[in-house]
């Protein structure tokens, strides 16, 4: 991409006009600022070798302000931590799938390339791949072996972590057709040579959009990270960068450098730019340099808040009313100034309040073409689909559908939404309330990682906590040493979202065909209600597939397509008949013809005569079968895009695959409630009408559809597994027909995160298969699983329910009324915990909970104005569940509302976001409910009892005297009311007595927000005794755990006067002075003489400790003297004893 203008965090501002993208020619740019997405990111900026040990921050660190106390269903780092994107390093499908596509790709060039699965790890270790960790050339090995488990050393199995995405400015081409890599006019810089292949391993396959086979592109592009640190912030978001990738001269580097922004108003730039260096590149770009003369990694101009008017002083001074303070990144609220004026800064509007406000972030992993084997297979086409769709043209993006916005209250009355936990980053002007905060749920499609990693590894963040934290995310900042309720999230979160994925209806009952006795017709209608194609992502193992069960007046099954074994996760075309696919939208079961309509993708490897054989592998080079649901207004350019409707005549073992673009027909409306709006760009429908027609010797009145979706179906399941064993085993034994063959292809035994509690921690692995035994678990088919990937992999699905498929939606002919409305009640079963309970109602299909988190404030649910908190979807569970538990935050309150749902009340007024209505996508009226409607039940509202208060912090010793200690700590609890100091007296000889309770100290800093320092002296204490302390924070009748503990030594007391100074002897030269020593901590005494009639004193001696006598000689006859005494010791001087007055002789 040639120009870049990227203001991240808050505001950004889109291409100026003119720009061009490095990109293969003839290919069509992308809307947004980041040019054509791809999935092998670039090295961080201008280094031309893999990173050091660690590149990323660790998400820990962002935990501190983005989890903290925060409500974890809200707080980002809740919702990043059990996400699909935080642990894409530990899917046990793709450590088995990626050792597999490495073994391919070698047997399949004859051991030309080993490693291919690099590629994988790009996206799923971001960092084990820039520090090297992944590469066998950098000492690395393929197979993961080389990652760094251990979370408190690295950020390798972090996946997705927060500076992936916040530290990313935008991509840079992987590969370009004018530009290939060739050290003989000049391209030779090595990280360019790297990722191009020419010093990796080959990335075959013909420009776009042609590749080897029609419909099969090739071309991606890479992402370029920001170098860690810009030069006025810590992370991208503070500044406007501007760079670019285009070649100044002569070859292409794939690197970028700072170029001013059009029109840049500053000293003469000519005259900056270095002897010998190009004042522009070859677009006319001027080129941004340092004193020094080297070129920028990128152009800064500082976003700073919007001025405002100081009363006062009558300066313009920052508002930090609408940007907070943060020592990472920008808070800018998103450009919209007072008065709903825009905010120009340095002559640029900003623009939105989102952090990436385009599709392109997310489409540089998802969407993806296999590099290997000259196939340019589209492995995943998401973001194009998405593209080339209605969504695309209206820019609705991925962030719409996968981070809605939600507000909620931090704490009860507190209105606004805290993106930061203000009792941990601060208040003003730190933390400050938003009106709504985009949440990190992501909402994924793979609904079985998450269970399978809470079976695998609950306890992922032992290692961060140091000890089990339980449901109290304050032990470390908002990290849980567990994330088994952060998977479950993640589960809910994605169920709901796939609730959104489609509709199905019955929009033909059971009718007798005409010219016929008993042969009888019904039609299914499935709409996609997404914004790319259904299903979507990693094609293998992935599918979606519709059931039917027709049955007479007496409840009789007369007609079925599609039945799922739950026992063996089979799917089958009845219950007692073999799976076979439809192929075409009409199901002849009257001819003979009974089939499943399933929606996938399914590719195929070459059988050698013209034909394909249909199978789960990656390298697969064609696509055999897609039939998945295009999404509304899709165009014509999907077919140039990699995304085709393809069938295929023969069999699934020999296949021949033909496009068949008319497959789901023209755009028209059918609709009932008349909300489609087609629009000129439209090339078809978004929908697939299944007509079935079956014999029936009783006549059919109902009828029930419903639609399925799986994540990982059996068949992929048995074939990584099965492939990883042949690998496994030849890892052992060797392979005769590659006798060259490394031993690792079967790939290392599956590591999880080390465990504290080993004795010998970090340095015993936790090795996966032990700890459940992998090898004592047998497949379906009987035979015990190895301890490799594969095992693993098997043995957990095996465990969470075998990947059973999800039911989205139900049509149903009986269903003709709304549930009734569910009696809602909830509790708290502990600070931690509240527990929602409703009574069954009939007709039920499912219930949809629904949360505010917080109280209602002046708004009602629909979100008019600014509500204290809004409503959001919790979850939606099976209609055999009556309660949830659902984890929340103490001394909190938060509401509940359940509705029940069937085929008659599809439409959920409170979706993330309301797709049928907002686009007309075939859904019925979602607000005022005309046609379908939703029946809310009472809101339950229950308020979390207050936890024990957090512990304080910091205690130190900040005064001592000879009769007082004082004491200081930060307070870190907003619920404490006082603190108890407890004492404990250390002796002489190092014994100790117990610690005794001090009387309670009520908090300095208390109410909303009360955290900070607390002082107290302690005024009881001996002089010249030491003593140690410990406080907890107290509310009512529970106490936070112990503060450290602190010790303190207070001073000795200076000496009492000496008395009775007298005269025991005086002569003519000398006197004799003794004194009372009345103390007994003295040093010495000081004797002081005055001649003058004490006008002026000199010190005459300094005497040791209990002398109480001094010799004065060398003295003039007949002369008068004046005496006084004075104890000392370290800690001061006493009081002068009497004056004594001695006349010599």
């Amino acid at each position: 991409m040639k120009r870049i203008l990227l203001m991240a965090t808050m505001t950004m501002v889109g291409l100026y006009a003119g720009s061009v993208m490095a990109d293969v020619p003839g290919r069509k740019a992308p809307s947004g600022i980041v040019p054509n997405p791809g999935t092998q990111q670039q090295e961080l900026t201008n280094i031309t070798a893999p990173g050091t040990y660690n590149v990323f921050e660790f998400p820990n660190f962002c935990a501190g302000c983005h989890g903290g106390t925060l409500d974890q269903n809200m707080s980002h780092y809740g919702n990043w931590a059990g996400s699909n994107m935080a642990n894409s390093g530990r899917d046990p499908f793709f450590r088995t799938n990626n050792l597999i596509v490495n073994a391919d790709a070698y047997y399949g060039t004859n051991g030309a390339i080993n490693g291919v699965g690099n590629i994988c790890w790009r996206c799923h270790s971001p960092n084990g791949w820039y520090s090297s960790r992944l590469d066998e050339s950098q000492g690395g090995k393929i197979d993961g072996s080389t990652i760094e488990q251990s979370l408190v050393k690295s950020t390798d199995m972090q996946g997705i972590s927060c500076e992936f995405c916040h530290r990313t400015i935008g991509n840079v081409t992987f590969k370009r057709a004018d530009l290939v890599a060739n050290p003989a006019i000049g391209n030779n810089d090595p990280a360019w040579l790297l990722l191009a292949g020419a010093t990796d391993w080959p990335h075959i396959g013909n420009p776009y959009p042609e590749g080897p086979l029609a419909g099969n592109p090739y071309g991606d592009t890479t992402f370029q990270f920001n170098d860690g640190k810009v030069y006025q912030a810590d992370l991208p978001g503070n500044q406007l960068l501007f760079w670019s990738d285009i070649p100044t001269s002569g070859g292409y580097t794939g690197q970028t450098y700072g170029i001013y922004p059009p029109g840049f108003a500053g000293a003469n730039l000519v005259a900056q730019t270095p002897l010998g260096q190009p004042v522009t590149n070859l677009l006319g770009d001027t080129i941004a340099y340092l004193p020094n003369g080297q070129s920028k990694l990128h152009f800064e101009q500082s976003v700073s808040p919007p001025k405002i008017l100081d009363p006062v002083t009558g300066q313009l001074v920052a508002d930090y009313e609408e940007s907070s303070i943060s020592p990472r990144h920008a808070t800018h609220m998103g450009g919209i100034g007072a008065g709903g004026v825009p905010v120009v800064q340095d002559g640029l509007t900003a623009s939105g309040n989102r952090y990436l406000p385009t599709a392109e972030m997310c489409g540089t992993c998802h969407d993806l073409t296999v590099p290997t084997l000259n196939s340019g297979m589209p492995e995943q086409r998401t973001y194009t689909e998405w593209k080339y769709s209605r969504f695309g043209r209206t820019n609705f993006i991925c962030q719409d559908c996968h981070m809605g916005e939600a507000q909620h209250e931090s704490k009860d009355g507190m209105a606004g939404t805290f993106k930061a936990d203000p009792e941990k980053a601060g208040y003003f002007p730190y933390a400050k309330p938003r009106p709504a905060s985009a949440i990190h749920k992501f909402s994924p499609a793979n609904r079985d990682l998450g269970s399978m990693l809470a079976w695998l590894n609950p306890e992922v963040d032992l290692e961060v906590t140091g000890k089990p934290s339980g449901e109290d995310t304050r032990t470390s900042n908002g990290v849980l040493s567990s994330r088994t309720e952060t998977y479950a999230r993640q589960t809910r979160n994605g169920e709901l979202k796939l609730r959104d994925a489609a509709r199905l209806e019955i929009v033909k009952q059971p009718t007798l065909v005409t010219g016929t006795t008993n042969t009888y017709e019904v039609q299914v209608k499935v709409t996609n209600l997404t914004g790319h194609s259904f299903p979507s992502g990693y094609p293998d193992g992935r599918r979606a597939f519709v059931t039917l069960n027709v049955s007479d007046a007496n409840n009789a099954l007369v007609y079925q397509s599609g039945f799922y074994d739950n026992a063996t996760a089979e799917l089958k075309t009845t219950a007692l008949d073999p799976f076979k696919r439809a192929q075409s939208p009409t199901i002849d079961a009257a001819a003979g013809n009974n089939a499943v309509m399933v929606y996938e993708k399914k590719t195929g490897s070459p059988n050698g005569d013209g034909t394909f054989k249909m199978g789960e592998s990656l390298l697969n080079p064609v696509i055999v079968f897609d039939n998945r649901l295009h999404p509304a207004g899709w165009t014509a350019e999907f077919e140039n895009a990699g995304v085709r409707l393809v069938n295929y005549t023969g069999t699934e073992a020999a296949a021949i695959p033909f496009n068949e673009p008319t497959r789901f027909g023209a755009l028209t409306n059918p609709r009932l409630d008349g909300l489609i709006v087609p629009d000129p760009a439209d090339a078809g429908a978004h929908w697939d009408v299944i007509t079935y027609r079956f014999t029936s010797a009783t006549t059919p009145t109902n009828a029930r559809a419903e639609i399925f979706y799986q994540s990982h179906a059996r068949d992929f399941v048995e074939y990584l597994k099965d492939r990883n064993n042949q690998e496994t085993v030849k890892d052992l034994t060797g392979d005769p027909a590659f006798p060259a063959r490394p031993a690792t292809l079967g790939g290392p035994k599956p590591e999880g995160t080390p465990s504290i509690n080993e004795v010998n921690y970090p340095f015993t692995p936790n090795y996966l298969g032990d700890n459940i035994n992998v090898t004592a678990i047998n497949d379906l088919n009987g035979q015990p699983l190895m301890n490799n990937w594969g095992g693993v992999m098997y043995a957990s699905w095996l465990a969470t329910g075998k990947g059973a498929p999800f039911s989205i939606d139900v049509a149903d002919t009986t269903q003709l009324a709304a549930p009734a409305v569910p009696t809602v009640t909830a509790v708290s079963l502990t600070p931690f915990k509240n527990q929602i309970s409703w009574g069954a109602v009939a007709g039920a299909e499912k219930y949809v909970v629904l949360v505010r988190f917080g109280t209602a404030g002046t708004n009602d649910m629909w979100g008019v104005g600014l509500p204290n908190a809004s409503w959001d979807r919790l979850a939606i569970v099976d209609k055999a569940q009556t309660s949830f538990d659902h984890v929340v935050k103490p001394g909190k309150t938060y509401g509940y509302m359940v509705y029940a749902v069937n085929d008659a009340t599809f439409s959920d007024p409170l979706n993330d976001q309301i797709l049928e209505f907002n686009f007309g996508l075939g859904g019925g009226d979602a607000i005022t409910g005309t046609l379908e409607t939703v029946a809310f039940s009472a809101i339950a509202e229950v308020t979390t009892p207050g936890a024990t208060p957090t512990e304080p912090k910091n205690l130190q010793v900040a005064a001592v005297t000879t009769g007082s200690v004082t004491l200081k700590w930060y307070d870190q609890a907003i619920d404490e009311t006082g603190f108890i100091v407890e004492r404990q007296l250390v002796n002489p000889n190092g014994s100790r007595g117990a610690f005794v309770a001090l009387p309670v100290i009520a908090s300095q800093t208390t109410g909303a927000t009360g955290i900070g320092y607390n002082t107290w002296t302690d005024t009881t204490v001996a002089a010249g005794t030491t003593y140690n302390y410990r406080v907890k924070a107290v509310n009512g009748t529970v106490s936070s755990i112990y503060s450290d503990i602190k010790s303190a030594r207070t001073s000795l007391a200076a000496p009492t006067a000496p008395s009775a100074l007298r005269a025991s002897a005086i002569t003519a030269t000398y006197v004799i002075l003794n004194w009372t020593d009345t103390s007994t901590i003295e040093t010495g005494f000081y004797v002081e003489r005055s001649a003058n009639n004490g006008a002026t004193w000199t010190r005459v001696a300094t005497t040791a400790a209990n002398t109480a006598t001094f010799r004065n000689t060398a003295l003039i006859t007949k002369t008068a003297y004046q005496y006084r005494v004075q104890a000392f010791n370290t800690n001061g001087v006493s009081p002068l004893s009497n004056t004594l007055l001695v006349t010599t002789k």
